[in-house]
């Protein structure tokens, strides 16, 4: 489910039961995912007068810690090269 960040009031609310409003920050449903379900930070905390579900930022469950962001793989410099995965820098061809 998509939601709306209301840009002048910071509420946070589900698309689909909230008409659009100017300068709503729109999360569609893969960032809400991410968001709600993958890192946790984000949770319903009930509905407004109009049945739209509302959320609020949190802090992560313990068990759902944000993961690390993984590492860039290693570039090699312009005329350099790096001996093919599993062979040793110093082995012999």
């Amino acid at each position: 489910m998509a939601v709306r960040i209301r840009a002048k009031t910071k509420v946070i609310v589900c698309a689909a039961m909230s008409q659009a409003q100017p300068q709503d920050v729109y999360l569609d449903d893969n960032i809400h995912y991410e968001l709600s379900v993958e890192l946790g930070v984000l949770s319903c905390t009930g509905q407004n007068s109009d049945g739209a579900d509302l959320w609020n930022f949190c802090a992560p469950t313990p068990a759902q810690p944000i993961p690390s962001m993984p590492s860039a793989p290693p570039t090699s410099p312009v005329g350099t090269s790096y001996p093919e995965k599993g062979t040793s820098p110093d082995a012999k061809t």
